[in-house]
């Protein structure tokens, strides 16, 4: 996952399923500007699942397909 920071902040980063049940929670700690982590998805089944990325004040949200 790539990301940019605006501080020297934590960052939360949530799977959720199709329900709305969260299924995996990540904190990082990481730097301002330009990140990557590397995410443990393999206890995952098939399926869509939705990614919610918070950074301080910063909020986003991806789709993820795995296959």
């Amino acid at each position: 996952l790539l990301y940019n920071a605006n501080g020297n902040e934590k960052t939360t980063i949530n799977i959720f399923d199709v329900t709305g049940k969260m299924v995996s929670f990540f904190v990082t700690e990481r730097v301002v500007g330009s990140n990557a982590v590397d995410l443990d998805i393999s206890h995952l089944a098939k399926g869509c699942y939705v990614v919610a990325v918070k950074n301080g004040t910063n909020a986003s949200q991806i789709k993820l397909i795995v296959l």
